[in-house]
């Protein structure tokens, strides 16, 4: 069974993450990140990477504190609590990733990440919001020392305002390669789409992009492919940001129904209420169990492809119904956008698509079943 029993050092991370996110992101700065055109807070950005939280899990020679998948999932689970949107795992993971390849080259750009310089992104789905690991949708072509890249890469986060956004790419081969592109390439184009909530997304046309030989970055990193290696910790990390409002949304609507009064007493003494909350209580358990169960397994280095598809389909699926449950506690006030619910409401469904929809994490896991015997126990270890 996992244990979710934090020690004195995370327990520590996580309330000077909640006593900060009070204090310097409270919902009128959300409302200022959602109204900038770039969707980021340049002042809150220098205050997170001044905190260290970009350089989290790196160790102490790029000035990072060595510590785990763990620690940077209650940063997630602390920011969407507070429904703040921030480029913050997709930059963290990016210099985890460069850092992880042991390229020398590579480590002044980590630097700069981390420092809060520059951002960085993923350009991992398609036009049709499915994972481009399955279907490449750029192709690179040699072009002297280097390759120019030609396609689309869609719904990518704060594509429009990273200065690095690392592709994958098909070459002539069929061999599937990550290459990081430059964000202010002149033959980059680039649209800001409109979008609900949550991360901010932009699509992005490559009409022969022309990248260096070195963009190309090495295929493995700690032995696995290391678009998949990233693929897995985002879709972990991305479920456990959606834990944190699915706990937040759970406190706010218990403590409405304690308050709000109708026919003479409180709405939560009607039983009706208290099975909506019930339910939500539960969804809320059961979704943090089984996205710290797949983070513990990715923390541990042990496989965990499987339980990551399965905690992104709960998860996102249990994010959906508990704010909807909320929306209907709340009544007309659940949908208003001067109350903080909507926030949560806005970001759900986003949260459930992002990083590989409900649809291809299940066939994720049907296709794991049917190639491997089911370790009997294995989901409780």
């Amino acid at each position: 069974m996992v244990d979710l029993a934090l020690n004195e050092a995370q327990q520590l991370l996580r309330q000077a993450a909640r006593d900060f996110l009070t204090g310097e992101a409270p919902k009128a700065v959300v409302r200022e990140i959602e109204s900038d055109p770039a969707g980021v807070s340049e002042r809150l950005w220098r205050q997170i990477a001044h905190l260290g939280w970009l350089a989290l899990p790196l160790p102490e020679s790029l000035g990072g504190s060595g510590g785990d998948l763990l620690d940077i999932a209650i940063l997630a689970e602390e920011l969407g609590r507070a429904a703040v949107p921030t480029p913050f795992l997709y930059t963290t993971l990016a210099a985890l990733a460069l850092a992880e390849t042991g390229r020398e080259d590579l480590l002044d750009r980590v630097r700069s990440m981390v420092g809060g310089h520059s951002i960085a992104t993923w350009a991992f789905l398609g036009s049709d919001g499915r994972s481009a690991l399955a279907s490449p949708q750029l192709e690179a072509k040699a072009n002297g020392k280097g390759y120019r890249l030609y396609g689309r890469a869609s719904f990518v986060p704060y594509g429009d305002s990273a200065s690095s956004i690392i592709c994958p790419a098909r070459l002539p081969n069929g061999q599937l390669i990550p290459i990081s592109v430059d964000g202010s390439a002149s033959e980059l184009t680039k649209r800001s789409l409109q979008v609900t909530g949550g991360d901010h997304l932009a699509d992005l046309d490559f009409p022969g992009v022309p990248v260096s030989a070195d963009a190309t970055l090495p295929n493995t990193v700690q032995g696995q492919p290391l678009l998949t290696w990233v693929w897995d910790r985002l879709a972990a990390l991305k479920c456990a940001e959606m834990v944190g409002g699915i706990d937040q949304v759970l406190s706010m609507t218990t403590d409405y129904a304690t308050m709000r009064v109708q026919f003479g007493r409180p709405i939560g003494s009607f039983q009706a209420v208290q099975h909506y909350c019930a339910d939500m209580a539960i969804l809320a358990k059961g979704a943090r169990l089984i996205t710290y169960q797949a983070l513990s397994r990715l923390a541990k280095g042990q496989p965990a492809a499987r339980e990551v598809s399965m905690a992104k389909v709960f998860t996102g699926s249990a994010y959906v119904k508990v704010v909807s449950s909320a929306a209907q506690i709340h009544g007309g006030l659940g949908y208003m956008k001067e109350y903080d619910l909507q926030f949560y409401f806005r970001s759900a469904k986003p949260g459930e698509m992002l990083l590989g929809t409900p649809d291809e994490h299940l066939e994720r896991v049907a296709t794991s079943l049917e190639n491997s015997e089911f370790e009997l126990g294995r989901c409780c270890s």
